[in-house]
Order: structure tokens, then sequence, then C-alpha cells
């Protein structure tokens, strides 16, 4: 069975039995108009959530191709017109990261803070090995 133009089918009868031939009684039609709605439609799925919480993202979804008469999928729709399966999508913008965010100490904390405590966190030097404790006093 396949399509053959927009909206008609044609059918092709094979014989199994050699033995025994067909009645011609109970031959199939060779065309059948389906109707003025097409055979084949392309259906979806809705759409996945956004892959990224900030920023640029994308969505996904799952697109096929339905035999309306068969009630079940198919290969027959037109490739050309087939819906996206994958869209951009943006929630909202990502918070933009502070000089802080990426501030660790590099020394052990007690050290750090005995840094911080004598008013030291004004040397760059001392700053970037304490970055963390030496910030959070501003």
């Amino acid at each position: 069975m396949y399509q053959n133009g927009p909206n008609v089918r044609q059918y092709v009868a094979q014989v199994f039995n050699t033995v025994k031939l067909c009645d011609p009684e109970q031959k199939p039609l060779i065309k059948r108009k389906c109707s003025s709605k097409p055979c084949y439609e392309w259906r979806s799925d809705t759409w996945s959530e956004c892959s990224s919480t900030c920023g640029q993202g994308f969505m996904t979804r799952r697109v096929y191709c339905f035999d309306i008469l068969a009630n079940s999928t198919s290969d027959f729709c037109e490739k050309e017109i087939m819906p996206k399966t994958v869209k951009r999508c943006e929630l909202q913008e990502c918070p933009i990261q502070s000089e802080n965010d990426n501030c660790v100490n590099k020394l052990a904390k007690n050290i750090c803070r005995m840094i911080a405590y004598s008013n030291r966190c004004s040397e760059p030097y001392l700053h970037s090995k304490c970055c963390k404790t030496c910030s959070n006093l501003t």
C-alpha cells in the first residue's frame, strides 16, 4: 500500500498461494479516494522544558507522521512541511557573577583570620591569598 498523489491510496494485491487462484469477485479496489482531507498528517508531542534555567537553552519534542485511515504511524508525510523538533528558549537572563564568586582563601582559615584582624588585607599579595576572608570585611 502506498500513496499515489495527495489524496489517493493505491493498493497492490500479492498472491501468496500459487496453487489456488484468487477469486475475481473478491478483488480489492486498486485505488481508493481518501477524502478531501490528506491521508497522512504530521503530529507532535508537547515541547520539553527548556534545557537551561537561565540564558540560551533549547526545547525538543517528538514529531511523527500519522496515517489517518490506518490510525497508526507512517513514513508517507511530506518531509518539506515537517514541523520543527527543536527550538530555542530563554527563561531569564543569567545573573552576572561578581569577582567575589570566584574568590577563595588559598591559606588556612585561621591564618586568613589573623591577617584580617591585623588589618593587612589591603596588601595585594595577602588579599589574593585570603580573598574570601578579606572580601567579607567590606
